[in-house]
């Protein structure tokens, strides 16, 4: 009796909760999983909610071998809804005080969580840790990106006297790195409090840039560290990486999260020139992955979202102060509806 409770309070009241979306990924997912395995080494409490989007290939079966063998493990099975909801899922059923996600063709090293876990439960007032990623393909790792210029570890903010007091979005750079929400752990009470999930549209079209952006634009206090623990995997062709097929996708995120910051009270003079330099480079680097039949429609639509930036001649200048130098160009020559010049920036 006493071992099975036990076990219950291991599952009921975790400290972390790991989310892995899990789409037709039978090459990958034993070797994700494995690390994931690897990671929990018992100085925290830990479930891994395995979220099977209605995969037609092995990925069910070996994720409830996982579940099988180790009760941390379970598996969640839904029709195919595409990545945002599969994450919405594994979130609704999360129990952790904190929460992560494994995307299910990428894997983490063996110290991933411990130091950050410590940091995050330290400090009340820090709602995340954010952390530099490996991409990697089969001939090897690359550079590492996201890479913060403090060069602050988390065991560095552990043992600053006097502590080092967690910033928002207006302190650094990090809003306008690849959203990459993978490489940090969330509070989740926080991520409860101002409705921040991912939008349900189909595939995986980019979703993950809503759920950065209302991470930030909503205020919630961060470390940006160097503890970089995620692999992330880029030479998969099947990826939504390397999809050249989009249509509008990058116009309905980002109102996704303009609706969200105005439901929250957060849209105003502080979090508009952010909000839409952030749009702006995400639209850029996502103008060459639409299919060239659409371009100019996705240019309208793109256009007439800016409408208070073209309405407002203070925001637009706030807007263009943000972006770099090269991309403030490209900027004033979407003001004058030159589209052309958009779609070969790159």
């Amino acid at each position: 009796m006493t071992a099975a409770k036990t076990k219950e309070s291991v599952i009921d009241v975790p400290e972390l909760s790991i989310v892995v979306p899990i789409f037709n990924v039978e090459d990958y997912l034993e070797e994700c999983l494995l690390s994931i395995e690897a990671a929990l080494d018992g100085s925290f409490q830990a479930e891994v909610i395995c979220v099977n989007d209605g995969s037609t290939d092995g990925s069910e079966a070996i994720a409830l071998t996982f579940a099988a063998r180790d009760p941390r493990f379970r598996v969640i099975s839904q029709s195919n809804g595409g990545y945002g909801k599969a994450i919405n899922t594994g979130m609704k059923a999360a129990k952790g005080t904190f929460f992560t996600i494994v995307e299910s063709d990428d894997v983490i090293t063996s110290d991933a969580y411990k130091v950050l876990l410590e940091l995050l439960g330290r400090d009340k007032t820090l709602d995340f840790v954010k952390t530099p990623y490996q991409p990697f393909t089969v001939d090897g790792p690359k550079a590492q990106m996201a890479v913060p210029p403090s060069g602050r570890a988390a065991a560095d903010l552990l043992c600053a006297s006097p502590p080092v007091a967690p910033v928002t979005y207006r302190a650094d750079a990090l809003i306008f790195q690849p959203p990459a929400i993978w490489s940090g752990i969330y509070r989740r009470s926080r991520l409860e409090q101002f409705r921040i999930t991912l939008p349900e549209t189909p595939g995986a079209g980019y979703q993950d840039t809503c759920f950065s952006a209302m991470c930030l634009l909503n205020g919630l206090k961060y470390h940006w560290v160097t503890d970089r623990y995620y692999m992330y995997r880029v030479d998969r062709e099947t990826a939504s990486r390397h999809m050249k097929n989009r249509r509008d996708e990058m116009v309905l995120l980002f109102d996704f999260i303009r609706k969200n910051l105005q439901g929250n009270r957060r849209w105003g003079k502080d979090s508009k020139p952010c909000f839409y330099a952030v749009y702006f480079r995400r639209l850029i680097w996502f103008m060459q992955r639409v299919s060239p039949d659409y371009q100019f429609k996705l240019f309208l639509k793109a256009y007439r979202s800016f409408e208070d930036v073209w309405e407002d001649p203070k925001l637009r200048a706030s807007v263009c102060d943000l972006l770099p130098k090269g991309e403030a160009v490209l900027f004033d020559h979407f003001w004058q509806g030159r589209q052309a010049k958009l779609f070969a920036a790159q």
